[in-house]
């Protein structure tokens, strides 16, 4: 067990996590009488916050009504109080991740969490909040609970999948002392109802608008109130304008959007009323569709995403060992067993009658393991002829009994070995690109690439797929004896690794190019950008008029040249202005978000290539523009941008064509052909299928299973797919 760095009273701190403007957070380790330990979280608060009497007064307060919440999705704070001068709190540690670290890590990827365990997360974060909302006092008078800071930092999913909600009370505190609120909830006013950004009374409702923040993210990965600053996310809040989350995942429903869409009504009186309604209505829509996610389900999404282990490394090490049974397998325990019948002095392994003590000597079990495997064992019998009357008589049968148990054991091993010995397992592993290289738990298979069909022990395996210019996956499969799995390449598809883009930007000479509206002070430069990156340019110089020019990492040519129009004016002359008068500010910028289903569409922006959706890029507050969408097999979208809007969003649909979503239940492995077609392997079906408008044969067959059936579906002419469900 690790040494503590600092006590506070029983509670051992073993190991900082984090900092904040709060305070502290450490894993700690409480002790008690009789050997009792018990691995916590410890939260202290920083100095400046214990000085502040009324903000302690508070604290204290809410300890009283925290430490009342006795919830399976709260975890629970049983201790708060105060060791020289330091303020703390001790909660429950809950090995796992929280959902700041999940976004992350789909983020990494560029995927998503599923949209059916996406609404089951927040469904069981609905019920904790409801069940602190209703919560009273003994006089049944409610207390008025609300959490005021959900979001996924505060969001904890257990390595068994169990959904958690932390800072209860912490949140409640901190928001009622103005001095310091800010760095509380610095970075986080994305998040906040717009009655709780406009600074008014907070009730039950401001944590739903919050919890279907959350949803939002979860389902599409963006966030649908962030700007550029945290005032510019505030503003957001209070507009509450927001695209439909299936406008960014077509994967989502209609039920979906109506259930995100009531969560973040700006009018509390048209959201839902209570944590509870928002819950209600996620379950009926997951009972209705036949999907009833679990918590065992979360876990192993989560064990997938986090092949290393869900408990951070520094964490689980700073825990210690401890003590444990130790675990053996079946030699082991066969061998023990021998060693019992063999070595325990005085006793016949076929008999209950024990030999006198007077006539074998007392030794170390090691003595006299060693002395029966160079006596006993190894010399014959007869050289025992020290031994006199019925020692001498006995020892015969005793070294033959010994012999008979240890051919007995000895049988029983090679019976159990030829019952018990693993059968490998089978894994075909395929990659889009191919040629990928394979590691199992690990270290490289030697001259194994994509596509492989390896022979692997049964057991659980982290498999990582790798290949130079693209991003690793890795994968986490428990495979049975004697099983053949699949990885196909819809579940191994590499993400291309871009690197840093430069591009050479030019203006008029006598000019000054404007970056995000700071000077670079020169006509001429090279500007790097990020994947993804979108900058703004502008070139100025005196008497003459510029553009704004949108940047982008995807731009076409790696030369940039800003115009400006520098035509005399045809008007009259203005007179100077004022000395007293200023010049007008520079319009301020905002973050427009570009999006499009299906996604991967060209966005021109005032006739210049600018980027593929989604995307994001800054355009200053009160000038309007014309965007173009542009995607392959579509017709081309136009819109006029309104000064102010902050999303533009496009909408394909083609005349002629539509796609095809397939899903295999069980066996969910088969060959499927469409309309007389090849066979193709298929595991567990694909996405997004393009297919002419009309009716089409879908056949397949899996020759182990015994099935081989035919379907028809008709397609339309949309771009929201046709699901087919085969051998439900």
């Amino acid at each position: 067990m690790n040494s503590p760095l600092k006590t506070l009273g029983r509670y051992e701190l073993l190991h900082p996590i984090a900092r904040g403007g709060m305070g502290e957070i450490y894993l700690a380790r409480a002790r008690g009488a009789g050997g009792f330990e018990k691995t916590i979280i410890i939260k202290t608060m920083v100095e400046h916050l214990a000085e502040e009497e009324e903000f302690i007064t508070r604290f204290l307060d809410e300890a009283h009504i925290v430490v009342q919440l006795v919830h399976g999705n709260i975890v629970p704070v049983f201790d708060m109080g105060e060791e020289d001068g330091t303020y703390f709190i001790a909660m429950e540690y809950v090995p796992g991740r929280d959902l700041r670290e999940v976004l992350k890590r789909l983020s990494m990827t560029g995927d998503v969490m599923p949209v059916d365990l996406a609404l089951f997360v927040v469904s069981e974060v609905a019920k904790g909040l409801d069940y602190a909302h209703r919560k009273t006092d003994s006089d049944g008078e409610n207390l008025g609970i609300v959490h005021r800071d959900i979001s996924p930092s505060n969001i904890v999913i257990s390595s068994d999948g169990e959904v958690k909600i932390i800072d209860f009370g912490i949140a409640r505190a901190a928001g009622k002392l103005g001095k310091t609120a800010s760095g509380r909830i610095q970075g986080k006013f994305c998040y906040m109802s717009p009655e709780q950004a406009a600074g008014r009374p907070l009730d039950a409702r401001s944590d739903v608008f919050s919890a279907g923040v959350t949803l939002y993210e979860l389902m599409t990965g963006f966030r649908p109130f962030e700007g550029s600053s945290d005032l510019e996310s505030l503003e957001l809040v209070r507009l509450c304008e927001f695209d439909p989350p299936s406008t960014l995942n077509p994967a989502i429903p209609e039920e979906v959007d109506s259930i995100v869409q009531k969560a973040l009504s700006k009018n509390t009186a048209e959201r839902y009323q209570s944590a509870e309604q928002l819950q209600v209505d996620i379950l009926q829509y997951l009972y209705a569709t036949g999907s009833a996610p679990t918590s065992s389900e979360v876990g192993k999404f989560l064990a997938g995403l986090f092949p290393e282990g869900l408990e951070r490394k520094e964490l689980k090490a700073a825990r210690g060992s401890g003590s444990s049974p130790r675990k053996g397998n079946l030699d082991q325990v066969l061998e023990e067993e021998l060693d019992r019948l063999l070595d325990k002095p005085g006793t016949d392994p076929f008999s209950t009658t024990a030999a006198s003590p007077a006539k074998r000597p007392a030794q170390s079990s090691e003595t006299a393991s060693r002395i029966i495997d160079s006596s006993s064992i190894s010399k014959p019998l007869t050289s025992r002829t020290h031994q006199t009357g019925q020692g001498a008589a006995e020892a015969p049968a005793s070294g033959l009994n010994r012999m008979v148990a240890g051919g007995s054991v000895f049988i029983l091993l090679l019976a159990a070995g030829f019952f018990l010995w693993p059968r490998p397992a089978y894994v075909q592993i395929d990659s889009e690109p191919e040629g990928a290289k394979i590691l199992i738990n690990g270290a490289e298979s030697m001259g194994s690439l994509t596509p492989a069909r390896l022979k692997l022990e049964p057991g659980v395996h982290s498999i990582t797929i790798e290949k130079d210019g693209f991003q690793a996956r890795t994968l986490r499969v428990e495979l049975g004896r004697g099983e053949e799995f699949e990885i196909g390449a819809d579940r191994a598809t590499l993400v291309e690794i871009k690197r840093p883009r430069s591009f050479e930007v030019k203006a008029p000479e006598g000019a000054v190019i404007l970056r995000d509206q700071s000077s670079l002070g020169t006509h001429q430069t090279t500007i790097e950008l990020n994947p993804g990156q979108v900058t703004n340019l502008l070139a100025q110089k005196e008497g003459c008029t510029g553009s704004n020019y949108a940047l982008s990492y995807e731009h076409s040519s790696p030369q940039v040249v800003l115009p400006l129009n520098c035509e005399p004016a045809q008007t009259e002359p203005e007179p100077e202005p004022e000395p007293s008068k200023e010049r007008p500010a520079q319009p301020q910028v905002v973050t427009v978000v570009f999006d499009s289903t299906p996604t991967g569409a060209t966005v021109v922006i005032d006739g210049a290539e600018v980027g593929q959706t989604p995307m994001r890029a800054p355009y200053p507050t009160r000038e309007a523009f014309e965007v173009r969408f542009e995607l392959d097999g579509y017709e081309s979208v136009v819109q006029t941008r309104r000064p102010g809007v902050r999303r533009v969003s496009a909408k394909f649909a083609q005349a002629d064509e539509g796609c095809l979503d397939l899903s295999l239940i069980n066996p969910a492995i088969g060959e499927v052909s469409i309309d007389s077609g090849p066979f193709e392997k298929v595991n567990r079906g694909f996405k997004k299928r393009p297919l002419k408008a009309g009716k089409h044969t879908v056949r397949a067959r899996n020759p182990v299973a015994q099935r081989d059936d035919t379907f028809e579906v008709e397609i339309e002419a949309s771009p929201k797919c046709k699901l087919l469900v085969i051998w439900d």
